[in-house]
């Protein structure tokens, strides 16, 4: 997927902070990062192709089971669910103390606005990954409450297929 195609769907945010945060992108290595170090789209520009692939698959659930967020969330979302992965230190596991769901939430807090739904679907992104100590560092209990959000549980299940089904390794 082009850059050009996702900048034009993130310019289309009305949200303080959107410029800061495409700036950031472009200061930080998003158009080149992996989509992570030995699995899906592991390799230079995979995780623009994972977020896109996440994207279009979120889209799709989301007119077939006819449950909605705003086209504002679902881009947003996508494409800075995994911003942690742009850092070259990040290695996809334990670097960092909060995970990368909480680590990619707070970056993006940092420079932009997001809803608390915007904030639950990426935090709790990893799901049940999210309470092994690898990926973040949730209870079972919290993961379980954001999931009570259907929306933040599709977006998991989204997540989760187009790493195993649709990007590849290479």
């Amino acid at each position: 997927m082009s850059a050009e195609k996702i900048l034009e769907l993130l310019k289309t945010v009305e949200r303080k902070g959107m410029e800061d945060m495409i700036q950031w992108l472009n200061d930080n290595n998003y158009w080149t990062a992996k989509g992570s170090k030995n699995y899906h789209g592991n390799y230079a520009g995979g995780l623009v192709d994972h977020s896109w692939n996440l994207y279009t698959l979120y889209i799709e659930l989301q007119e077939k089971f006819n449950y909605h967020v705003p086209v504002e969330t679902s881009i947003l979302c996508s494409f800075l669910h995994d911003v942690v992965k742009c850092h070259a230190k990040y290695n996809g596991f334990t670097d960092n103390i909060q995970g990368h769901g909480r680590y990619s939430t707070n970056i993006v807090k940092d420079l932009m606005e997001l809803t608390s739904l915007e904030e639950q679907i990426i935090q709790f992104h990893m799901g049940m990954y999210g309470c092994l100590g690898y990926y973040d560092r949730h209870e079972l209990s919290d993961v379980q409450t954001a999931f009570n959000n259907k929306m933040v549980k599709l977006f998991y299940f989204c997540d989760d297929m187009v790493s195993q089904f649709v990007d590849v390794k290479r």
